[in-house]
């Protein structure tokens, strides 16, 4: 992947090809507004694609060209997660049609901030290691979005947990829900292109050791205990 217009502005190669993978996330982001207004799912003004594109710079740009993350690894594995955290929660919101201006800066919409980000802290907690735990949260958080997507379709509310204690009734009714494949296939390729951009940006950063150090897998589930605890 090269863009010709980035020789000319004074980089080296590893900045380049830093650079290069912010603009993918940019050009990921427009890609997935312009899915959701092929499908019919996206529901509100353009203004949310200009603030999602400015997120996806404030996030990266300070990953690529501060000196600072490439000393400290740790901070850098955060920042990405809640990279991750942001775009993932962004794009779920989206396409469940629960993303409006009262949700922003409501109680409500820290907290899911804040439990989205644990799924990143537990499965690095569990497997110890940056990648596995970048792929295997996006992933089933893209799962998460699409368990929600089909009873908003069917019943026009997401998925709620007694939902599970009814599971013959669903599938029963969802005998004549047309499934369309198409489109939850384009969900979950978004969110693994959001997880291998993230884990190349990770590696052009300098940072071969990919394993996270026992203090911070118990750090995590202390702090997944505490967000628990008070979120509830």
């Amino acid at each position: 992947m090269k863009i010709s217009f980035l020789k000319n502005i004074g980089l080296n190669d590893d900045q380049k090809d830093i650079a290069e993978l912010i603009l993918g996330y940019s050009a990921l982001t427009v890609l997935h507004i312009c899915i959701m207004f092929i499908f019919g799912w996206y529901a509100f003004h353009i203004g949310y694609l200009i603030a999602a594109v400015v997120m996806v710079q404030i996030f990266s740009l300070p990953v690529g060209f501060l000196s600072v993350f490439r000393k400290k690894p740790l901070l850098l594995r955060y920042t990405l997660f809640l990279f991750n955290t942001c775009m993932t929660y962004f794009y779920t919101e989206t396409i469940t049609k629960y993303l409006a201006p009262s949700r922003i800066f409501c109680p409500q919409f820290v907290i899911c901030l804040v439990l989205t980000f644990c799924l990143y802290l537990f499965f690095m907690a569990v497997t110890g290691k940056f990648s596995v735990s970048v792929f295997a949260a996006n992933i089933l958080i893209g799962i998460i979005c699409i368990s929600n997507r089909i009873p908003l379709d069917l019943r026009g509310r997401p998925l709620f947990v007694s939902d599970f204690t009814s599971i013959g009734t669903a599938m029963s009714v969802s005998s004549s829900y047309q499934i369309s494949y198409i489109k939850f296939f384009v969900i979950m390729l978004i969110f693994v292109l959001i997880s291998f951009y993230t884990v190349m940006l990770y590696k052009l950063l300098g940072t071969p050791n990919d394993k996270f150090s026992v203090f911070a897998r118990i750090s995590g589930i202390t702090v997944i205990i505490a967000v628990l605890l008070v979120s509830y």
